[in-house]
């Protein structure tokens, strides 16, 4: 088979699979990444990373109980913040998007996010409280004590078991 006159339409028609060589990566990529080590972002305010570092301190301890950053998307033409948000705070959180809003864009110094999109979900940063494994055994004996006139076993079971998360909840 002789190669016509027009070389790079005969090697693409008859030459197929990955280049050779692997092109070069983007600048705005490579420098993306440098500065993000920084802790700062490609348009200058803080990087995602700092911002959900110190979410607290942005929108208060109430809200960010409820609530915790998850990314944020197209900064350039005035962004999306999403936050995950834990089971009835949704309805909180939507109610105070409007102030959430104007503190992110009050600490990062300009207009980066526009909108909030609440994904209801466990919030990572939302943790609720540690709980404990079991009772001690001075705790499992004076709950028993007081069961001792229970006669009826399954009253008594169910009474156990109220008095055991009434214990663990105390703390």
């Amino acid at each position: 088979m002789r190669p016509p006159r027009d070389l790079s339409r005969f090697v693409r028609a008859n030459l197929r699979g990955r280049a050779a060589i692997k092109p070069a990566p983007k600048a705005a990529r490579a420098v993306s990444k440098l500065v993000a080590a920084l802790g700062v972002d490609a348009a200058g305010g803080p990087a995602f990373a700092e911002i959900a570092a110190r979410w607290p301190e942005i929108v208060g301890d109430k809200v960010a109980k409820m609530c915790a950053p998850l990314r944020l998307t197209g900064r350039g033409r005035g962004g999306t913040l999403h936050v995950a948000v834990r089971g009835a705070g949704a309805v909180f959180v939507e109610a105070e998007s409007a102030r959430i809003l104007e503190r992110l864009n009050l600490f990062c110094g300009g207009s980066v996010a526009r909108r909030l999109a609440i994904t209801r979900a466990p919030a990572r940063a939302a943790s609720g409280p540690v709980r404990r494994a079991g009772l001690t055994p001075s705790e499992t004996l004076a709950l028993d004590a007081g069961l001792a006139d229970v006669e009826h076993p399954r009253l008594k079971a169910a009474l156990k078991r109220l008095g055991r998360g009434a214990l663990l909840e105390r703390e």
